[in-house]
């Protein structure tokens, strides 16, 4: 046998092999890993919503809002309760040393906070809505500057005020939940 016929014969052996014996790619695969998840309350969590006046109420895993009820001097004396009709109310200013909660940064990673500002609208019957024709009451959640995003590096923290604009004919009592995201920025 010549040597060509040699060197043709193993590159074709080769060749059959590998196509025989694949080539070490594949088109799916599964595999199982463990995870572990740990839940904290509010102010532990990565994202800490903390309590920073008497509407919000951080006794519970999760902070509540609660502006129905009886405001009290430093005395002690009964004050006023309630917001009223046809009426703006702001309760905080978005300030570091007066807001009604506060979201603070408690992971590694620098974040920015949305909404900055939001509103949950509400017809008469205390159902929501999503235009201003049907509104009877409105709560506004922002931080101080609305027109800025807000960026927390580690330990940084917004402050919110909670505004609730109340028409001719509002509901007794409204019932809502509001949502407050942290997104990763990459530097």
């Amino acid at each position: 046998m010549n040597r060509r016929s040699l060197i043709a014969g193993i590159g074709a052996l080769s060749t059959g092999s590998a196509a025989a014996l694949g080539t070490g790619a594949f088109s799916s695969a599964a595999a199982q890993r463990s995870v572990s998840v740990q839940v904290a309350d509010d102010a532990s969590a990565y994202l800490a919503i903390e309590s920073t006046s008497q509407y919000a109420d951080g006794s519970g895993d999760a902070i509540a809002l609660d502006f129905g009820t009886l405001v009290e001097d430093q005395d002690g004396n009964d004050l006023g309760e309630h917001v009223g009709e046809n009426s703006s109310t702001v309760f905080g200013s978005g300030a570091a040393d007066r807001n009604v909660f506060t979201v603070r940064n408690q992971g590694r990673n620098k974040v920015k906070i949305s909404p900055q500002y939001q509103v949950l609208r509400f017809d008469s019957d205390g159902n929501s809505v999503e235009s201003d024709g049907e509104l009877a009451i409105a709560l506004a959640l922002g931080t101080g500057n609305v027109s800025e995003q807000a960026e927390l590096s580690t330990g940084d923290s917004a402050g919110y005020f909670v505004q609730i604009v109340a028409g001719d004919n509002p509901p007794d009592t409204v019932t809502a939940t509001f949502e407050i995201n942290a997104n990763e920025i990459e530097d």
